[in-house]
């Protein structure tokens, strides 16, 4: 068997066995059809209730989203008016845009018979049957997973979903907690482990979390960003007084210790189909050194688009509204991850850099006086080292076809890389971890997927 430090840092695969189950079962979404359906009036009033109040939905992906809400959007849908409707869209705290259909069809609008087990991918469901699955393996290697083993091992675990949804999760989500089982035996051993999942000492984290965070003014914006374990697995755990820490830095040097003497463990988990990988992240150097080559405002040339990048050795940042302004890494073969308006304003600012306007407040100044608005745009374009100069007249007869949108993003991306010159270096530092969930003051995980 292979030792733990093996695990740390390059990805482990492991294909098992595919246990013998339909995975054709379709997963009921909310299409804007189902939302609106003639004999279904309730769900446009669910909907807008769980809307407008800012609470969770949950989505196809077996992941819950909270919503930005959007007047013109619950006007849209209680009116059924769907061209309106789909052209706004959802928009989720961290500004990606999803259809109506990524929606669950889930028992609170009339979702299948199942429940939130079943069928949905619920995630207090599906996590749950990790730790379930883990521990009836851990109970017995030759496990056939059968309901008596599973029914002992959720006597064991601490996890706030219910047994009767476990059992009755869809094929697909029985395969991937087998799967996800195996590949964790194989990589922690014989040693034993709690299993935590929303109780207990997964709430202890997440508490230490909250007031840790909060001291650091609010670093990062969601606990997901420090860490995206859904589940925990504790062997030993007194002795590293996570109580005690005063930092989100000093907690998570106590749970790098414990993840490496292999008693406290923070598992991320994807679902997983056929093949089993695992790799440690954050755990000292988990990624690559990136380094600063340029800003660049246009690939082809300023005027061209409304975007930004920042050009890096082994990729790209790229700056623009989409529709609320953020950025996000380009890889060489894959997008990697997203900061919001906040984030970004909070890492420039760590980095020695000079805050930038608000979006909102941008779009109220152009629409109150756009001549001032060009004539500010115009300063922030002369002040640039990235751009050529030219006439006012001409600068705004470059414009004069762009709509407010344009406008707004490509003068955020301008101020934002004219307040970063002297910290480019750091500022995509930090970008690039927090974005990756391994900023400095991110804690060491497990990826399972």
């Amino acid at each position: 068997m292979k030792s733990f430090s093996e695990y740390h840092n390059p990805k482990i695969e492991l294909e098992l066995e595919k246990p013998k189950y339909s995975t054709d079962l379709l997963e009921a979404a909310l299409t804007w059809g189902q939302l609106t359906a003639p004999d279904r009036k309730f769900r446009v009033d669910v909907f807008l209730k769980k809307y407008s109040s800012g609470d969770e939905f949950e989505m196809v992906d077996g992941s819950k989203k909270k919503f930005e809400y959007n007047p013109e959007l619950y006007k849209a849908v209680k009116n059924r008016d769907k061209t309106k409707a789909m052209e706004i869209g959802l928009t989720d705290l961290e500004g990606n845009k999803f259809t109506f259909g990524k929606l669950l069809k889930s028992k609170e609008f009339g979702g299948g018979t199942s429940g939130s087990g079943g069928g949905s991918g619920n995630t207090t469901t599906t996590e749950s049957a990790q730790c379930v699955y883990a521990q009836c393996l851990w109970n017995n290697d030759k496990t056939e997973f059968s309901p008596q083993e599973l029914t002992k091992a959720f006597t064991q675990v601490h996890v706030d979903g219910k047994l009767n949804d476990i059992l009755e999760m869809s094929e697909d989500w029985k395969e991937s907690s087998i799967l996800g089982a195996k590949i964790l035996k194989r990589a922690l051993g014989k040693k034993n482990y709690n299993w935590f999942r929303g109780m207990g000492f997964h709430v202890k984290m997440d508490d230490a979390y909250k007031k840790l965070n909060k001291v650091s003014g609010n670093y990062f914006s969601n606990v997901n960003k420090w860490s995206p374990a859904d589940i925990w697995a504790v062997a030993e755990s007194g002795q590293y007084k996570f109580e005690d820490a005063q930092t989100l830095t000093e907690l998570n040097e106590k749970l790098l210790r414990a993840y490496n003497d292999r008693n406290v463990l923070g598992i991320s988990l994807k679902k997983i189909s056929g093949k089993a990988k695992m790799t440690s992240m954050n755990y000292r150097k988990p990624l690559p050194l990136v380094k600063f080559k340029k800003f660049t405002l246009g690939k082809r040339d300023f005027f061209n688009s409304k975007d930004g990048y920042i050009i890096y050795n082994d990729g790209e940042i790229q700056f623009r509204t989409f529709p609320e302004f953020q950025c996000e890494i380009l890889g060489k073969s894959a997008k990697h991850g997203k900061v919001s308006q906040t984030q970004i304003r909070n890492i420039l600012n760590i980095a020695g850099g000079k805050s930038f306007e608000e979006r909102k407040q941008l779009f109220i100044d152009l629409n109150k006086d756009r001549d001032s608005f060009l004539q500010k745009f115009y300063y922030e374009y002369s002040n640039s080292k990235l751009t050529k100069s030219m006439p006012f007249k001409k600068f705004e007869e470059g414009l004069k076809d762009k709509n407010d949108e344009w406008l707004v993003s490509k003068y955020m991306v301008t101020q934002v890389f004219n307040n970063a010159v002297g910290k480019e270096q750091k500022f995509l530092d930090l970008l690039f971890r927090y974005a990756k969930s391994a900023s400095p003051t991110s804690a060491v995980h497990l990826k399972v997927m």
